[in-house]
């Protein structure tokens, strides 16, 4: 799903306040990435090899966060951050079920 996407269905009529969480959460993880990303899948993409990973859930994003040094990748350390935080609502699902869970790549 592209990021503008994301937008408009925050917005939309019918949007539960749960997805909007869930949303509003996967658009400060992306926007804090450095560098462009246009899709969901791109950033996933990123994250899984910055962090030298197939998989992607609470406990590897947290691993991930605390073997990385902020001082040099405060941005990649913010938007970890914020995917963690994400990926709190079922701390044993691959974050990518989740984010298919509520339609959102």
């Amino acid at each position: 799903m592209k990021t503008d996407e994301l937008y408009e269905l925050r917005e939309a009529k019918g949007t539960s306040d749960e997805a909007r969480k869930i949303i509003d959460l996967l658009l400060q993880a992306i926007n804090d990435w450095p560098g462009p990303v246009d899709t969901v899948e791109n950033y996933l993409s990123k994250v899984k090899l910055f962090l030298g990973t197939k998989n992607l859930n609470y406990h590897i994003i947290k691993k991930g966060i605390n073997s990385q040094n902020p001082g040099i990748y405060l941005w990649e350390f913010e938007s970890l951050s914020s995917l963690l935080e994400l990926a709190e609502i079922n701390k044993k699902a691959e974050l990518q079920v989740i984010l298919l869970w509520h339609r959102l790549i």
